[in-house]
């Protein structure tokens, strides 16, 4: 008994990947962070298809919230994708993934759970592995910025969409995640640095004669990620003024100022 040790792992032939469709199997993980955001959030759920490797990110204000915004995770990606279906979710031990109206949930829908064994969390390794990258993006984002440690909802959306769009060298002639799930290739020319200074015109009816044409503010993200709960054409920023998330789409970007410093 003193010298028992764990058994090695066998690792699954490639295919059991490459043969899926996707969306056919999601891997679902939360993730924690040190502070709580403008809107109260402390946590997050994090879902990625092992096909693609396409990632989504809901911020939550406590881990109660995980089964109902796992439920409309996937009601979304039905309606989205008529043509294809979540057949399998893969979590690890987490309570919250081990309740009973969970489980009674997938069964309805017809979903196999997956859960990976104690102290195995490789076995759950898509969702781990994502979170690991966006915690290091939003870390990177806050501290190269200046951006306020509560804002880090924001940079986490903006990691999400971001990641979504870069190369994964599991894909197939390198395309990225966004382009392996819809079969189109994202444009990347709007991109810019999170927390730059960022000034959003303002319409004429808005004003009136002799105020600004224009507020200053700090740039978080886009507004088609799926951060304010829908989409639209242009970015999400913050208003230095009224220290408020705003959205626009006539917005001119300064990359080498950032107003949170």
């Amino acid at each position: 008994m003193g010298k028992h040790t764990k058994l090695p792992v066998k690792k699954k032939s490639p295919t059991n990947i490459t043969e899926r469709q996707p969306l056919e199997m999601l891997s679902m993980d939360l993730g924690f962070r040190p502070t709580r955001t403008l809107g109260g959030r402390k946590c997050y759920l994090v879902a990625v298809d092992f096909k693609t490797g396409h990632a989504w990110v809901r911020l939550l204000r406590h881990k109660g919230e995980t089964f109902g915004t796992a439920q409309l995770l996937v009601k979304k990606l039905k309606t989205q994708f008529p043509d294809l279906a979540v057949k399998i979710i893969r979590t690890d031990g987490e309570s919250v993934f081990k309740s009973n109206e969970f489980n009674q949930w997938m069964d309805q829908m017809g979903i196999d759970h997956f859960k990976s064994n104690k102290h195995s969390s490789y076995q759950n390794g898509q969702a781990e592995i994502v979170i690991r990258i966006l915690d290091e993006m939003v870390d990177t984002m806050i501290f190269d910025s200046g951006a306020p440690r509560n804002l880090w909802g924001e940079a986490m959306h903006t990691s999400c969409y971001v990641y979504n769009l870069r190369p994964r060298p599991t894909n197939k002639g390198l395309i990225s995640p966004k382009e392996a799930l819809t079969g189109k290739r994202p444009d990347i020319s709007h991109l810019r640095k999170f927390g730059c200074l960022a000034w959003l015109h303002v319409h004429k009816v808005e004003r009136k004669k002799g105020q600004p044409k224009s507020i200053k503010c700090a740039l978080l993200g886009y507004a088609d990620d799926d951060a304010g709960g829908f989409k639209s054409k242009g970015y999400r920023l913050f208003n230095l003024e009224s220290r408020k998330v705003v959205y626009g789409q006539h917005v001119t970007t300064d990359e080498t100022r950032f107003p949170f410093k």
